[in-house]
């Protein structure tokens, strides 16, 4: 068997791992322990949801450059990783870190800002962001197929 197959046996299907995902996110609503890190909150849904480890990027504007996100039509399929630009100050170093969060499939997306909250996807831009920093700017999305190259099991804890 190679290892392609045998990776494959080992995860679950795609709308399991979508499910998961965003059942574990949806548990975490109003947790602020994620505030100004909305890619490790996302990654983390995906990877405590389903026991498995990503090959990640370290901001949310790496990830959408990586993935090549720029389809901004339509509504996001459920589990879509929904990507803003996001210009602000995290330790010191201002720069566009980027924003992230997953796709709910119905217009609205599950995301960490200064708290874990649901809000309609075109809505987030007028959030006002932790650290007086600028509002977000809606990007695009790309499937989630996209973050799961790479993908390995893995127990946490």
């Amino acid at each position: 068997m190679n290892m392609i197959a045998s990776l494959t046996e080992q995860l679950p299907n795609p709308d399991a791992l979508i499910a998961n995902a965003i059942a574990w996110a949806t548990a975490k609503l109003g947790e602020t322990r994620y505030a100004t890190f909305c890619l490790g909150f996302v990654e983390d849904a995906f990877e405590r949801g389903n026991d498995i480890q990503l090959d990640g990027y370290a901001t949310a504007k790496e990830a959408a450059d990586g993935y090549g996100t720029y389809d901004d039509s339509g509504v996001p399929p459920r589990g879509a990783l929904v990507f803003y630009d996001w210009w602000g100050k995290i330790n010191s170093t201002d720069k566009n870190w980027g924003h992230v969060g997953i796709s709910l499939g119905d217009g609205c997306v599950i995301h960490a800002l200064a708290e874990v909250r649901i809000d309609v996807i075109r809505d987030v831009v007028a959030l006002l962001p932790p650290n007086e920093a600028n509002p977000p700017r809606y990007v695009g999305w790309v499937p989630v197929s996209a973050s799961l190259i790479g993908v390995k099991p893995r127990k946490w804890d």
